[in-house]
């Protein structure tokens, strides 16, 4: 029940990069219910406030998380115009309909000053996204088995159609797709010995360089 619970309200390993998923839009829905919640009590202790209780309710089942779900969902389309992989930390996944919302209000201000005659300095948006190798090594094992092989399945997939693992690395990965369902849940430093997790590792820097991210 408490994994059932933790998979709804958190978008994958917060330190680790993590595919967008349906986990992603849950914890935004779970973000919302937290907010309204905080709004409602804000709003009910607020003298002569006038507020009917039937649109608080509707405030914090619908309103907040449809909110952040609008503008994680414009965040998407955005990137996906812009060509950019659906890739990022957990922490940032909780955070991203904010900075949607950010940058929608600062291109309307642009846009504004545009209007009135200023120009500015184009900008420089292809930087890759980097992690360092000791932040890495230091969180990949504490991610889920089940995490690691839903997330970077078709990475893992397209590495292997074109050979680039090597016989450890296909050994390592073979043991992880053997497991038992029940161990799915175990983190990956339960599963492997320090060899396998430092072999692991290496197939990790390849999934992230077909994800267009450096590693530094």
């Amino acid at each position: 029940m408490l994994e059932a619970i933790l998979s709804f309200v958190t978008p994958g390993s917060l330190a680790l990069p993590s595919k967008f998923s349906w986990r992603v839009v849950t914890s935004w829905i779970t973000c919302g219910w937290v907010l309204g919640i905080v709004a409602a009590i804000f709003a009910i202790f607020q003298p002569n406030s006038g507020i009917e209780a039937s649109n608080i309710l509707f405030g914090v089942v619908v309103g907040f998380p449809s909110a952040l779900c609008f503008y994680g969902f414009l965040g998407l389309a955005v990137d996906s115009a812009r060509r950019n992989k659906l890739v990022y930390s957990g922490w940032y996944w909780y955070v991203y309909p904010w900075i949607t919302a950010f940058w929608i209000g600062i291109l309307l201000l642009l846009c504004c000053l545009a209007l009135a005659g200023l120009k500015f300095p184009a900008a420089n948006s292809n930087k890759p996204r980097r992690f360092t190798y000791k932040q890495l090594q230091e969180e990949l094992p504490a991610m889920q088995i089940k995490d690691f092989m839903e997330d970077f399945k078709r990475e893992i997939v397209q590495l292997e159609k074109d050979n680039r693992l090597d016989s450890e690395e296909k050994k390592v990965l073979a043991k992880l797709k053997e497991l038992d369902v029940s161990e799915l849940r175990n983190d990956l430093k339960d599963a492997l010995r320090k060899d396998e997790l430092e072999i692991l590792f290496r197939i990790f820097i390849h999934i992230l360089a077909l994800l267009g991210i450096e590693v530094i």
